[in-house]
């Protein structure tokens, strides 16, 4: 039985193509495997909603000293939302306990998500009241990190 060579330059064409698409060489060469960079960033309906639930997932993505504003703590003369608080872990639990519960006097509570280039604020307001507090989040190694908390209450 005679084979052809053209069948047999074709299949050891294939055979040694094969798994080179799954590898990526970097500035530096080394080569390592891309199913491992193609991790996805969190999506970030479902990190809010945990977010808005679990306390100790909330400190898990805060490093403390937090920065922000702090309306109850500032002088109330000033005005400038840019002023800036240092939040403690005990602060932000204070400051941000109420911003997760259901109001129990009737008020109404809105939330928005508003998406920047490289961040999403996550907003809670009562209408045309002085309280609006915001959380300001980044993706850092893939996963959404809070980096501002500002409280404003007047």
């Amino acid at each position: 039985m005679k084979t052809n060579p053209f069948i047999l330059l074709i299949l050891l064409l294939l055979l040694s193509c094969k798994n080179n698409e799954d590898k990526v060489i970097p500035e530096n060469n080394t080569v390592t495997n891309n199913k491992e960079q193609t991790m996805t960033d969190e999506d970030f309906s479902v990190f809010i909603a945990k977010f808005v639930t679990d306390k100790s997932f909330r400190h898990e993505r805060i490093t403390f000293p937090l920065r922000g504003y702090n309306s109850a703590a500032m002088n109330p003369e000033l005005t400038d939302q840019d002023t800036l608080y240092m939040f403690d872990k005990a602060d932000f639990d204070f400051s941000s306990e109420e911003d997760f519960q259901k109001p129990t006097n009737g008020d109404v509570l809105k939330n928005k998500t508003i998406k920047t280039d490289s961040s999403m604020i996550y907003r809670i307001y009562k209408e045309n009241s002085g309280y609006d507090m915001r959380y300001n989040f980044k993706l850092k190694d893939q996963k959404w990190v809070l980096i501002y908390y500002s409280y404003a209450n007047y």
